[in-house]
């Protein structure tokens, strides 16, 4: 009984060095390409302009926000509802036209 246990103690071992040696020569190599994909992202990283890019951005939200306030809304209020009236004027002028196809299918 106790050849039988020993046998089996030394397959099952066998099979754990085996499956650890595998694990290893496959998630090693991808391990190590993971973190020299990672010291070249954080290497980039280090390289952005934080400082720059905060004032550029801030100065184009003021361009915007400047603009915005510049923008004339009574005008443009103005001419949408003129636009509305052009297109429901031509909607008026197809009428027919539409009535006369859609009798026919």
């Amino acid at each position: 009984m106790m050849k039988k246990q020993l046998f089996y103690s030394r397959i099952t071992c066998f099979a754990i060095v085996i499956f650890l040696l595998i694990f290893a020569v496959v998630l090693v190599p991808r391990t190590v390409r993971i973190l020299h994909n990672l010291n070249e992202i954080t290497t980039e990283l280090n390289q952005v302009d934080i400082k720059g890019l905060e004032s550029d951005v801030k100065e184009n939200l003021g361009k915007i926000s400047d603009s915005l306030d510049d923008l004339d809304t009574d005008t443009l209020n103005h001419a949408i509802g003129e636009l509305d009236q052009v297109a429901e004027t031509l909607s008026q002028a197809v009428q027919p036209l539409t009535n006369f196809y859609r009798g026919r299918n």
